[in-house]
């Protein structure tokens, strides 16, 4: 039978990174759930505003210029979510 001998500060250095290495996988697991949470719901929201005036433009309630502008604005916040994504995974 092998026995290791470690010093109390090679003991704590080591409980150190291990205890490091499990806070950093909690936090990253956190912040991307929560961050995949908000994009998630931003992203609905654009796209329920999207439907929302493509209803009311076939009602005849908006007129068709203004709901393009809009659905246009829309379409920009869309592309600028998938960018933020792109670069959060480091993809650009």
């Amino acid at each position: 039978m092998t026995f290791i001998a470690t010093t109390i500060s090679e003991h704590i250095r080591n409980e150190g990174k291990i205890e490091g290495k499990i806070e950093g996988k909690i936090e990253g697991k956190i912040e991307g759930k929560i961050e995949g949470k908000i994009e998630g719901k931003i992203e609905g929201e654009i796209k329920g505003e999207i439907k929302t005036l493509k209803k009311l433009l076939s009602k005849g309630l908006l007129a068709k210029e203004f709901v393009e502008k809009q659905i246009y604005e829309c379409h920009q916040k869309l592309k600028e979510l998938a960018l933020d994504d792109n670069k959060i995974m480091g993809l650009t």
